[in-house]
């Protein structure tokens, strides 16, 4: 049996936490693969702080009236009681700190008293600075959060920062703390997208991360190696201070003019998806980064209202066969269609594929016993089918029991694997389910799901690709928006407990073409690689365009409700 992991929490009182902080503690526990040991309670006094002046202090009295209104609003930041299971561990009372500017030293009885425990790692949920002995006092050291994007925003307040510079990212990490401010060894980092409103964005950050030190323990109980899960920050980034009066004004002047630019955009604005593709370039100079991306054949959609999009395929008789998105914006729906391609040339119009009631999109293929399936996201009907590429009037087969978004499979090491997210968190946070017993067997989670949270990089974006013996995930970018662009990475190490992943490379929508504002879509067809982009319309055009696609369906609708 293995021989369960202890720690201690740092903690303010003695009876009571934050929301998430009780969440972290939580699911740390819900692994059965630790023992809380020790509290440590802060009740040192906050001497020796320098004092900020009447001046200073006045500055401040904007910012913290509406802090205090926000962290009420909020979920993560109320108090709760701590449970009695916890409440009753072993304490270790601090009355006293050694302090040296801004840092707080324990004195030596109280590190003697903590290293006495002979615990594996410590959560820090309160003291200010720490430095000196205290952070080798457990095995694997002090853990804090820092809930920034540590490379853009140090200091404080968190999560205020990139709403006020109209962020489209907001970030976070768990460090292990070392004696050099800001030089963290990190654990664990996720980017998360920028909320609507203060106290919705701390919510939405802190609320993200309580899983991380679970995520990290799991780790550790494959494998001790505790250097392979950390890398050291080597962050240049500016410190940031509480707002002033004058910035307070400027961060709702701009939380109102996004308000407003939005409404324009909804408007005045219209997205469309085209398809691309492009030959005699591999995916091996896409990787390396030494072919021009700019030379697409565009496959335009010839129906009014519609637009082309998530393209998957396979080659028959030396031709491609075309599987995308069909969307149809006056029933508000898509469906799936394909076209043959013979070289770069369509041989006919798209003809209707798959159709169901609900919404498919992302056709993705896959080999299963020499025989072919589509294995499109349906989010909406809270499964995951698979259908005969022979004959898609077969009835589909089941293949997982859970919506899942953006669903790709991938043969693997004697393994079936599923990559995609959970609906409401796909482009945040990816997931992987495996099987051992075939692609319509019993799918398990992966020990670490999700394995990335990273809005810059966790929505699938595209097959797998395999280059001699590296394999490749294809991801989208929607850190600027959704589907901004596409991310190649080197898949170093996929296992049933352990995942890992390097980007090699990161393509921006203009490296294909100009007019391109987003790509989400990447794939390999035999000798091709095609693609998805999207162009925004704006003006009065674009506004006509979804006035006629409004009123096409409204029409619709009443001749529904006539039959």
């Amino acid at each position: 049996m293995l021989k369960k992991m202890t720690y201690g929490i740092m903690l303010s009182k003695t009876d009571a936490l934050k929301q998430w902080q009780l969440d972290v503690v939580n699911e740390l526990q819900n692994t059965g693969l630790v023992e809380l040991k020790l509290l440590i309670v802060n009740q040192a006094p906050q001497s020796g702080l320098k004092l900020p002046s009447r001046y200073q202090a006045l500055k401040r009295i904007p910012f913290r009236l509406y802090n205090k209104v926000c962290h009420k609003r909020t979920r993560t930041q109320s108090e709760v009681a701590l449970p009695l299971a916890y409440a009753q561990c072993k304490k270790l009372t601090i009355t006293k700190v050694k302090k040296r500017g801004i840092s707080e030293y324990f004195q030596g009885a109280d590190i003697d008293a903590v290293n006495s425990e002979k615990l594996d790692f410590i959560l820090r949920f309160s003291f200010g600075i720490l430095r000196g002995n205290v952070l080798e006092a457990a095995r694997y050291g002090v853990w804090s959060y820092h809930h920034d994007d540590e490379r853009v925003y140090r200091g404080s307040p968190p999560c205020f920062w990139p709403l006020y510079e109209q962020n489209p990212t907001s970030g976070a990490i768990l460090q292990r703390l070392t004696n050099t401010l800001d030089k963290g060894i990190i654990l664990k980092r996720g980017v998360f997208r920028t909320q609507k409103g203060y106290a919705r964005n701390i919510d939405h950050v802190y609320g993200n991360c309580t899983g991380w030190p679970a995520q990290i323990v799991k780790k550790l109980a494959v494998s001790e190696d505790f250097e392979s899960i950390s890398m050291a920050s080597d962050s240049k980034a500016a410190i940031y201070k509480p707002p002033s009066p004058w910035r307070m004004a400027r961060y709702f002047y701009n939380q109102f003019s996004a308000s407003i630019n939005g409404a324009i955009k909804r408007v005045f604005s219209y997205e469309l998806w085209k398809i691309g593709v492009f030959e005699d370039t591999t995916f091996a100079d896409l990787v390396k980064g030494t072919e021009s991306l700019d030379r697409l054949t565009i496959i335009e959609s010839g129906e009014s209202g519609h637009y082309y999009a998530d393209p998957f395929g396979y080659t028959e008789n030396n031709k491609i066969q075309l599987l995308f998105e069909n969307y149809d914006y006056t029933q508000g729906i898509g469906y799936l269609s394909k076209i043959s391609l013979d070289g770069l040339k369509a041989e006919k119009k798209p003809q209707l594929y798959i159709r169901e009631e609900h919404h498919l999109s992302y056709p993705s293929v896959v080999i299963n016993d020499g025989h072919r399936y589509c294995i499109p996201e349906a989010g909406e009907c809270g499964q995951v089918f698979a259908y005969d590429l022979d004959d898609p009037k077969i009835e589909p087969r089941l293949v997982f029991d859970k919506p899942v978004i953006d669903p790709t499979v991938l043969y693997y090491n004697d393994c079936w694997w599923l990559f995609g997210g959970s609906p409401g968190n796909g482009q945040e946070h990816l997931e992987i389910w495996y099987s051992r017993n075939g692609l319509f067997g019993d799918w398990q989670p992966h020990a670490l799901n999700p394995v990335v949270s990273d809005i810059t990089l966790a929505r699938q974006g595209g097959a797998f690709v395999k280059v001699d013996e590296t394999l490749y995930r294809v991801s989208q970018d929607c850190g600027k928006e959704y589907g901004y662009g596409i991310v190649l990475s080197k898949v170093e190490f996929l296992s049933t407990t352990n995942f890992s992943e390097k980007i090699v490379r990161r393509i921006k929508p203009t490296e294909f073409s100009a007019d391109f504002v987003g790509v989400h879509t990447l794939n390999v067809i035999g000798e091709h690689i095609v693609i998805d982009g999207k162009i925004r319309l704006y003006g009065l055009n674009a506004m006509k365009i979804r006035a006629m696609n409004f009123l096409r369906s409204r029409f619709r609708k009443l001749a529904k409700k006539r039959l």
